[in-house]
């Protein structure tokens, strides 16, 4: 009889263990905050060129790499003006990522690249006849390690890069 007490509270533990390491294994990933939505595709953006970046920036938000996580949150933040003429008044539509390698000559791919292009769009008011529209946002995003050890994540938007560090561990 105490055998199959102990045997059943082994069992018990045991089955507690085993859902602990898949709640770990398997946490849904919270979603993102976004002020402006995101695309990964191309598209007509025909007033591109009244962008001007002032200021960027990136924060390491949550970052608890493992053998089981490889997904840091950062957080980015773009300042900005968008000069204008007329009644067409721009403002910012959403935001381009692309995420790329790096290349490099060793065994691991030694850095990642991600370029975030604010997309310009118009918007007819006829109260106004020209001027400057200033926009700041700010947007989180997870990024992956890609080996073990120190990852090198560059962000680049406009001509102002920033780069980040995440030591992925074992």
């Amino acid at each position: 009889m105490c055998m199959l007490k102990l045997l059943s509270v082994f069992c018990l533990c045991l089955v507690l263990n085993q859902c602990s390491v898949k709640k770990a294994l398997y946490r849904r990933q919270e979603k993102v905050k976004l002020e402006i939505p995101v695309t990964y595709a191309l598209g007509w953006w025909s007033n591109q060129d009244k962008l001007q970046i002032d200021s960027f920036s990136v924060e390491i938000l949550q970052s608890t790499l493992s053998l089981f996580n490889t997904k840091s949150l950062v957080a980015y933040t773009i300042r900005g003006h968008l000069p204008y003429q007329g009644e067409w008044k721009p403002y910012i539509q959403k935001i381009h990522i692309n995420e790329h390698f790096i290349p490099s000559e060793g065994e691991y791919q030694t850095a990642e690249e991600i370029d975030l292009t604010p997309i310009v769009n118009v918007q007819v008011d006829h109260s106004k006849t020209g001027g400057t529209e200033y926009f700041c946002f700010t947007n989180q995003l997870y990024v992956h390690s890609f080996h073990w050890g120190e990852n090198t994540v560059k962000f680049v938007c406009g001509k102002m890069e920033k780069t980040i560090q995440v030591m992925q561990k074992k």
